[in-house]
């Protein structure tokens, strides 16, 4: 293949990245203000590994009010009711509820995948429909931030526990147990997610 052969090919590449769509996701971190705590729920395609709600933000959406959707459609939460409306927004959200983004991160998916990270408050924990539409493909768990970043890093091949008194795993071990890379970087970025958050918000425990 001559020198042109490859530049065209590079040129060729390069265009075809510059012109794919970046996808925007609106991400919730759901918290209690009374018991400074986090929601977290199990992923639908790993169910053994823990999430936040988040979502393709749709047509005539913002990003919070797709982060609010998402935490209503993947967590059921009673606080937020489907609006009549095409893209799904819950309906007399208050404003208060939905923090202004916290943070930009690039997901698993660099230059692909974009998520847009908003905290949703909610009065109490038990502000969850017990009978939600997903309660056979996810659980749902409420969590200190140190618990939460135990159960993200999950994502990264490491073993942890809720439960006071159980020690983490060793970096060797962990490594061993493994995780792909795009699943490391999915965990990351969870874990940016929740340091975002806890700074935003000056919760005292540190992680």
């Amino acid at each position: 293949m001559s020198c042109l052969d490859v530049s065209a090919c590079f040129a060729s590449v390069s265009s075809y990245f510059s012109t794919m769509k970046i996808r925007h996701v609106g991400l919730a971190v759901v918290h209690c203000p009374k018991t400074r705590r986090v929601l977290l729920i199990t992923s639908r395609k790993h169910p053994n590994l823990w999430i936040m709600p988040k979502g393709g933000v749709e047509k005539g959406e913002t990003s919070g009010e797709a982060a609010a959707r998402e935490a209503h459609e993947e967590g059921e939460l009673t606080s937020f009711r489907q609006a009549d409306n095409t893209a799904g927004i819950p309906a007399q959200i208050p404003e208060d509820d939905i923090s202004p983004e916290l943070c930009t991160i690039e997901s698993a998916k660099p230059g692909v995948e974009v998520w847009h990270v908003h905290a949703i408050a909610i009065d109490s924990e038990k502000d969850l429909d017990k009978d939600w539409k997903e309660r056979h493909e996810r659980k749902r768990q409420w969590c200190s931030h140190k618990e939460a970043l135990k159960l993200i890093r999950q994502w990264e091949g490491k073993s942890y526990a809720c439960d006071e008194g159980i020690d983490d795993e060793t970096d060797e071990d962990a490594w061993k147990r493994g995780g792909s890379k795009k699943k490391r970087a999915k965990g990351q970025a969870f874990e940016q997610a929740l340091f975002a958050f806890v700074e935003k918000f000056g919760y005292d425990e540190k992680l």
